[in-house]
């Protein structure tokens, strides 16, 4: 009778591990696909109240934020400009940065290639923090690639375009907008 019991037991022990491991896994985290992993944070942002900040290097500023914006208009796109930025504002912003290492000649740069939306987040904790943060990123992240040749400007270019082409189609889904 005692080896009889045993196997019941281990046999309704497993059933009930596997219903929590089964059932509690469903309820920790709700099961996102990656195109709704990567929108879900833009969904209902009114992309007429965020700044386009680009911050690239200075001879190339006009050029990439107009460039930018052309992106944005051909998609029926608008936002804010940033020349009416004010603090804690939400921006969608363009990072394009090379870094020359060490004295010339220089064989080594730090290339960074981002676009993010930045908003104010307030944590839901007590006490309530304010915070100013990226709620969604594309592009490297804050360690930037190490390269051996010069960075040209259609790199950049190529980049800002597969950066920005990627968020419009984002925002488009997650919004349900269509074009």
């Amino acid at each position: 009778m005692g080896m009889f019991r045993k196997r019941i037991f281990k046999k309704i022990g497993g059933l009930i591990l596997a219903g929590f491991l089964i059932g509690g896994s469903a309820l920790s985290m709700p099961v996102i696909s990656n195109a709704e992993g990567t929108t879900f944070t833009i969904r209902g942002l009114d992309l007429s109240k965020v700044h386009l900040v680009v911050d690239v290097p200075h001879e190339y500023y006009e050029r990439f934020w107009y460039r930018c914006r052309d992106h944005l208009t051909r998609a029926g796109l608008t936002t804010t400009s940033s020349r009416t930025y004010k603090e804690w504002e939400p921006v969608l912003k363009l990072t394009i940065n090379v870094l020359a290492l060490g004295e010339p000649p220089v064989n080594s740069y730090l290339y960074i290639a981002k676009l993010e939306v930045k908003e104010t987040v307030i944590t839901e904790r007590s006490p309530k923090v304010r915070a100013w943060v990226p709620t969604w990123a594309m592009g490297d992240s804050d360690e930037p690639e190490l390269v051996n040749t010069p960075v040209t400007v259609e790199k950049m270019e190529a980049d800002l375009d597969n950066l920005m082409k990627w968020f419009i189609q984002q925002y488009k889904f997650a919004n349900n907008k269509s074009g």
